[in-house]
């Protein structure tokens, strides 16, 4: 349609970006020598994955929360916890490092060690997108503590996807960019389960 040829020499290049992209991911996967490209910008900076899926964030939550529950069911609260939790810091060496994703009854262990950590000049968010600090962290994490049996059951009883994202955006400090990432835990590990782009 004539409306779209204004547009088709952007959208033809970022079909092009995202396929080289995905091709980078490839080559580096395979164990191939780089470089994994020609295009001078795509060697020199660094880009996000092009499916979240293989975001290695993404990749380590996932494997420590298959490890660690086999049987969702029984410890839904557990995997809501450790979602908002691993989310909020988003950094995996800062998990590494205390040994795990902490479970509830480690919370306040968890804090201790993180305001040590921070104390001593550790970093312990990550840096690829903004965070809210320690003292808002532990405020937020007070708040998803307060009730959360009640949390558990309304995200897994929640009848949309929307729902649910309206659930975890009501918690202290949950913004949009952070309820989207939980709910896109929460999808991919059938906690709940509605169409992604529903």
């Amino acid at each position: 349609q004539k409306s779209y040829r204004k547009s088709s020499e952007a959208v033809s290049a970022f079909v092009h970006f995202v396929h080289e992209r995905q091709v980078i991911y490839e080559l580096k996967s395979s164990g191939a020598a780089p470089p994994y490209t020609n295009n001078v910008v795509m060697q020199s900076k660094w880009f996000t994955n092009m499916y979240r899926e293989l975001d290695r964030g993404t990749m380590y939550f996932r494997k420590q929360i298959l490890a660690e529950h086999s049987h969702l069911p029984s410890c839904y609260k557990e995997v809501v916890f450790k979602a908002i939790v691993y989310r909020l810091i988003n950094k995996i060496e800062t998990f590494d490092e205390f040994g795990k994703l902490p479970c509830i009854s480690e919370w306040k262990d968890f804090q201790r060690f993180l305001g040590e950590k921070m104390s001593s000049g550790g970093v312990i968010f990550t840096s690829a997108h903004q965070n809210m600090g320690l003292t808002r962290f532990c405020l937020t994490i007070k708040d998803v503590l307060k009730d959360i049996n009640q949390l558990t059951q309304s995200i897994i009883g929640a009848e949309s996807l929307e729902m649910c994202f309206n659930i975890l955006k009501s918690i202290q400090n949950i913004g949009n960019f952070f309820a989207w990432q939980i709910c896109c835990d929460f999808l991919e590990l059938r906690l709940i389960n509605f169409y992604e782009n529903s």
